[in-house]
């Protein structure tokens, strides 16, 4: 699922990056937020949807959005951690090149293809799909990771959650009632 929240920033805020906490009394949920400057290049990232369920053995997309803002058009790359064992993630371009493939293992992450950089065109916006793949013997249960949009010519990171939910892919057991 997604949420949205407006939020009004005072005069005087500097621009960088904060944290908003929502909770409904049970869950919470963490997304952070960028200020961008009035002036001075910048981008601000979406991921759409924050949560997949996939099932062991099968794969699901979401969409990472980079908007540009003040003409930005430097090269950026994208980085996913921690990843758990048994899960694959890639980054895939609009014209279906992988920029990008990390696996999660009882290690860490490992990259299976090098992370590429890509800039917007014109200074707009970039699309690009996040493949996660969940291996037959994929670890059961949610897990939060951090997709990650780096400025390969500094050190300017924007981040989001994103939560795997991998279930099993055994069937629900039948219940049958009967009157006695």
């Amino acid at each position: 699922g997604e949420w949205s929240i407006s939020v009004v920033i005072p005069s005087g805020v500097g621009s960088g990056n904060y944290e908003i906490e929502a909770s409904d009394g049970t869950r919470k949920a963490f997304a952070p937020l960028h200020v961008i400057p009035s002036s001075g290049a910048d981008y601000s990232i979406k991921l759409s949807p924050q949560f997949l369920r996939i099932a062991r053995g099968s794969s699901d997309n979401t969409t990472l959005t980079l908007k540009s803002a003040n003409a930005f058009n430097s090269s950026v790359q994208f980085l996913v951690e921690p990843l758990p064992p048994g899960i694959t993630v890639s980054f895939i371009t609009t014209n279906g090149t992988v920029i990008g493939n990390y696996t999660g293992t009882f290690y860490g992450n490992t990259f299976n293809t090098a992370p590429i950089g890509v800039a917007p065109t014109g200074g707009g916006y970039l699309s690009i799909t996040v493949n996660v793949n969940a291996a037959s013997n994929a670890v059961l249960g949610p897990v939060p990771v951090m997709i990650r949009v780096d400025l390969l010519a500094s050190s300017l990171s924007r981040a989001k959650h994103l939560e795997i939910n991998v279930v099993s892919t055994a069937t629900s057991p039948s219940i049958c009632l009967s009157s006695s």
